[in-house]
């Protein structure tokens, strides 16, 4: 099923996503690319509060790979995202709760992406926004659904 990412406010940022639980034992979401979303900027600030928050959640994140069609042969060793962090990525100690770090993170997110999966030699500086899957540790795949769209996890531990 397919989910919107929205701001605290309830504002819909355009950028989808989708959780996979096939009975694994992480979850999978999956961020859709630029070209399925509303934009460059949807793209961006979607992925940023996704996540910020994946770290509010204290999600662990075991890898981030791009998820494409072109790179669909690839092994997932060679679809995976380097980034400065080693995996798995604990989420909670990576993200601070302004946002800052998770601006930090995606920009990183942003650079690796546009890097994987590309044929050795190729010219330019890649797509950054390309569709994401990200193995997530969590328990339930309708809590990670409610709280990447809406936030409502965190507006639930600020009343508390």
């Amino acid at each position: 099923m397919k989910s919107r990412v929205l701001t605290i406010t309830g504002r819909d940022t355009g950028a989808t996503f989708t959780v996979e639980d096939e009975g694994r034992a992480q979850l999978h979401v999956i961020y859709d690319s630029r070209g399925t979303t509303a934009g460059t900027h949807a793209y961006r600030d979607g992925l940023k509060l996704l996540l910020q928050r994946l770290g509010e959640m204290g999600a662990i994140v075991h890898w981030i790979a791009i998820d494409t069609k072109a790179t669909g042969h690839l092994s997932l060793e060679e679809r995976t995202l380097r980034l400065p962090h080693a995996y798995p990525l604990d989420m909670g100690a990576i993200i601070s709760t302004d946002g800052s770090l998770a601006e930090a993170l995606r920009k990183q997110v942003h650079t690796a992406a546009a890097r994987a999966g590309r044929a050795p030699g190729a010219s330019g500086g890649g797509n950054g926004t390309k569709r994401l899957r990200l193995c997530v540790d969590l328990n339930a795949a309708d809590v990670l659904r409610a709280m990447l769209s809406t936030g409502a996890l965190l507006s639930w531990k600020q009343a508390s």
